[in-house]
């Protein structure tokens, strides 16, 4: 079983909760209290709402000719098959449609699937006079208006497409937060307070805010993408709808040609055989010499735009007002739009990590029209590299380099110790934030007795382990040091994780640079696994009146999660930051799929913030430290730096 990919940057049950406050100092001085965590009860999916539809829609036929065909669907594994009719209208044969209705219950099967355990969305939808309507059981509404012009407007889009447990569309963390039995029900012990899995998030105003977006319209037309109306019915291309819809699923449609697939967009499996012997990505690169037709790389092309017309977040930031244009100015559009898949790729690099040049956007693996590769992963190195990235390619290498002549930080062979006391100070060392997909293994047995095994490749099994270290009996621990110094980023959920044992909880914000819709999230974490999330799971309660200090030392690398953490940190007051200001990264990563099948990444709409004040600063600057280090050995130094720390006032 495949669970599904974690949101990257870079690179839970509920359970009742008396209000947890911080002890009172004993010279009587109040300590601010961590938000109060409320009673919660497990998730109920509340029924959609059954709408009455017009049989007659009165829309008329928009096409001259259509050819069906009966495909086979690949759903995630070459061993899992459907079979659907694709439509293609007016002599394109290499972009396939299907009818809305169709595809809507497409997503309810990609949502139901075993990888997207959060999403049990459910979608009523059909036709009105001239319009077609889907609508969340949550709520939430699409509406398709034929006339004169498609267009397709959302009441809420982040609501709309946000997985059904997420307790708001900014809720970017969604590991399964609750132990389930085989029924599929809520586990409790024996009082009946429901079992948390890792990351609890409270569904109340008071740890949670939004201000919800405004709508959102999308005018297909002006992308040159075209729906056809049928016999009163309308058809979608597979990959518009798939970009629209399915991509925050993480999840899309590509058609090779020959057939679909259902793939993470992370790339396609790999491993699963099916009777003769092939994998998903085998069957999917097997086209033989066919070539792109003009009518694909136009398509190609407009999907590429419309997709970051609607979905990158730092548009404004690098005044793209019009990606045809920007590709027009920057000399990429007829590269673009050539038939050569080989040329399409180069160009699509070069947009990403030259142009573009904001480390999280990049290019994934070439496509099976792309013949010109001789890498078995298809990837494309970009002619064109912007100076961020050969900045940070600099910084990461002054660092790293730094790091093997350090004093403390390696083993014998030369490999970095994750966990390391030096005195009174505890220092926690990963380059990247790394887990589980699959949650249910922290909650076994091996994994619990053999934690140590996993410190060097697994964040929570290193927080987990370090806890039981710093909290054992006796223990001499007073500084806890966390070095993110050449940590490039990775999976948020991680980053939520490691945050709330520092301080108690983590809030994330984040604005949607599409619609202006501003979320903060309130997230706790279960550390000691023992399936409840109280206050056992915090390093310190005390941190402002004494006990553990909290410190996270970061440098120009520190990137994506690696400048999150910081930032949440520095927000909280609950922790000071060593050594440069990181080095920034402020948009969850989006991964996508050309129609074609050539994966990439790029900055999602959603911008990281900090929330002061009643306003939303993003963090894509970095953050400045508390405290500056001037000299690079000091950074590896973990003799020097814990002196240095008990000279502090």
């Amino acid at each position: 079983m495949r669970k599904r990919k974690l949101l990257s940057l870079g690179l839970a049950a509920c359970l009742a909760v008396t209000s947890l406050a911080v002890p009172v100092t004993a010279d009587d001085t109040a300590i601010p209290a961590i938000p109060a965590m409320p009673i919660i009860t497990a998730p109920v999916v509340p029924a959609v709402k059954k709408h009455s539809f017009k049989a007659k829609t009165e829309l008329a036929d928009t096409f001259k000719s259509v050819k069906t065909k009966k495909t086979t669907f690949y759903n995630y594994t070459s061993d899992s098959t459907d079979e659907h009719y694709l439509y293609f209208f007016d002599g394109n044969n290499s972009v396939p449609y299907m009818e809305l209705s169709q595809l809507f219950k497409l997503y309810k099967q990609a949502s139901h699937s075993d990888m997207l355990d959060d999403y049990t969305l459910d979608v009523d939808c059909g036709y009105g006079k001239s319009k077609f309507y889907a609508f969340r059981e949550n709520g939430t509404k699409v509406t398709f208006s034929f006339s004169p012009d498609t267009v397709i407007e959302f009441d809420d889009y982040d609501k709309f497409v946000s997985a059904s447990k997420a307790v708001s569309g900014g809720d970017i963390c969604l590991p399964n937060r609750w132990q389930l039995n085989e029924d599929g029900t809520v586990k409790t012990d024996e009082k009946g307070n429901a079992l948390v899995k890792l990351i609890y998030t409270a569904d109340s105003a008071a740890t949670n805010f939004q201000r919800a977006g405004y709508s959102r319209t999308v005018h297909p037309g002006l992308y040159g993408i075209k729906l056809y109306i049928r016999n009163g019915k309308a058809y979608m291309p597979v990959a518009t709808f798939s970009d629209l819809f399915l991509s925050t699923l993480q999840v899309g449609y590509v058609y090779n040609g020959k057939s679909v697939f259902l793939t993470s967009l992370g790339g396609l499996d790999t491993e699963t055989k099916n009777a003769d012997g092939k994998t998903a990505a085998e069957l999917f690169a097997d086209i033989g010499d066919t070539k792109r037709t003009k009518q694909l790389a136009e398509f190609v092309y407009n999907e590429l735009v419309f997709v970051l017309e609607f979905g990158y977040g730092l548009a404004e930031e690098h005044n793209i007002y019009s990606f045809d244009k920007y590709f027009e100015s920057i000399g990429l559009k007829k590269r673009l739009l050539s038939t050569d898949a080989s040329e399409f790729d180069k160009a699509l690099s070069e947009l990403l990590e030259g142009y573009l040049g904001d480390l999280h956007s990049g290019f994934g693996s070439a496509g099976p029209y792309d013949t010109g590769t001789n890498d078995k992963t298809g990837f494309k190195m970009s002619d064109v590299l912007s100076p961020s990235i050969s900045k940070t390619v600099i910084s990461q290498a002054l660092y790293m380099g730094g790091r093997l002549t350090g004093n403390n930080i390696l083993d014998e062979n030369k490999k970095v110790i994750p966990y390391k006391e030096v005195g009174d100070t505890a220092y926690l060392t990963f380059d990247v934030f790394l887990m589980m997909q699959n949650t249910d293994n922290y909650y076994t047995d091996k994994f619990r007795e053999n934690v140590k095994d996993y410190i060097d490749k697994d964040l929570i099994a290193l927080v987990h382990y370090a806890d039981q270290r710093i909290k054992r009996k006796n223990s001499p621990i007073k500084n806890v040091v966390i070095d993110l110094t050449n940590n490039g980023g990775g999976a948020v959920d991680a980053a939520a994780f490691l945050v709330s044992w520092l301080i108690g909880y983590c809030e994330i914000s984040t604005v949607n640079a599409t619609t202006n819709a501003q979320y903060t999230v309130f997230y706790r974490a279960d550390i000691n696994l023992d399936g409840y999330v109280d206050q056992n799971d915090m390093l310190n309660p005390n941190s402002l009146s004494g006990g553990i200090n909290v410190y996270c030392l970061t440098s120009p690398f520190s990137f994506s999660c690696g400048n999150l953490v910081p930032s949440v940190l520095k927000e909280s007051g609950r922790a000071t930051i060593l050594g440069k200001t990181s080095g920034g990264g402020a948009c969850a990563v989006q991964p996508a799929v050309t129609p074609d099948g050539t994966f990439y990444q790029y900055s999602g709409k959603f911008k990281l913030c900090n929330f002061n004040n009643g306003i939303y600063y993003q963090i894509d600057q970095g953050v400045t430290p508390d405290i500056t280090l001037t000299k690079l050995e000091h950074f590896y130094d973990r003799e020097w730096l814990t002196e240095f720390i008990h000279d502090l006032p």
